[in-house]
């Protein structure tokens, strides 16, 4: 029996003079946080909707859930590197967020063809398709919450559970 995700509250807080705020609780309390971009929030929530994703538990939220920090996502990589969940993950959401920002569609054929020529430039197989239907699901969840963080009220706070309930 695989072994229950670790649980995350994920906070992304729209502040009226600064960055806005990213936040992880884990289950046990403990938090990490940063300010980050303006453009970062979407992003945060591509990564959400594509970890949301079943089978994608070892990416950036699911890593924070275990007890990664955010500032463990750079140099000089405190941590190791990343798993190849969390790399596929990151491709994904690359593309994912390219293509809502530049609102042009985008199929899964697409999307796994594209990936799939990036990690063969590094040498990594594809270990994963993402199916239609994951993409619509992916697409349709952001769409709804890039419109939750755009009407959010400066000094508002958007809470999601990861995993996604």
């Amino acid at each position: 029996m695989p072994a229950a995700p670790r649980r995350l509250t994920i906070r992304l807080k729209k502040t009226p003079d600064a960055p806005p705020v990213l936040t992880g609780v884990r289950a046990d309390g403990s938090a990490t946080w940063q300010r980050s971009h303006v453009a970062f929030p979407v992003h945060d929530l591509v990564h959400y909707c594509v970890e949301s994703t079943p089978g994608f538990r070892e990416a950036f939220f699911g890593l924070i859930a275990s007890g990664w920090n955010i500032e463990d996502f750079g140099q000089p990589w405190p941590r190791g590197p990343l798993p190849d969940q969390a790399l596929l993950a990151e491709q994904v959401v690359g593309e994912v967020w390219r293509a809502f920002l530049q609102r042009e569609p985008l199929s899964a054929r697409e999307l796994n063809q594209r990936v799939a020529e990036m990690r063969a430039a590094k040498g990594l197989d594809m270990p994963r398709m993402v199916t239609e239907g994951e993409l619509g699901e992916i697409q349709s969840r952001l769409g709804a919450l890039a419109l939750r963080w755009k009407t959010l009220t400066p000094g508002g706070t958007l809470e999601l559970p990861f995993p996604a309930d």
